[in-house]
């Protein structure tokens, strides 16, 4: 994998929630920039090179991994950090929204801020 170096050389962080939310789909990893506005997001090209990136992986409904690169002053290469219901949300939408066709949740139900593959609903 070309950018294997350049992932090993982020900040991981990893989101803890205490209540079970975290969602994960077919097509679990995204990579999203915060920082690019939202009318050049989709005509704009995002590398891991890009200051902004954060790569997401949910690791379980309590748990997901952040990668993004350090900000001074260098900070640990992993931290736990708790995450809000806003976080968890904020987080589950980005999830969903990459999702192909397939979002698993550790409860039943479809919450209506997901979007898979930027659809509403399911097919």
């Amino acid at each position: 994998m070309d950018g294997l170096p350049m992932l090993s050389e982020m900040t991981m962080t990893i989101m803890c929630s205490e209540e079970p939310g975290f969602i994960t789909s077919d097509s679990p990893v995204t990579w999203f920039d915060p920082t690019v506005p939202r009318q050049r997001f989709l005509t704009q090209k995002i590398s891991l090179a890009d200051p902004g990136i954060e790569v997401v992986m949910p690791l379980s409904p309590r748990h997901t991994i952040i990668l993004h690169h350090p900000k001074p002053p260098l900070e640990k290469p992993i931290r736990y950090v708790g995450a809000s219901p806003a976080t968890v949300a904020a987080l589950n939408r980005r999830t969903a929204h990459y999702a192909n066709e397939v979002i698993v949740s550790w409860k039943d139900g479809f919450d209506p801020e997901w979007r898979i593959g930027g659809r509403v609903g399911l097919d």
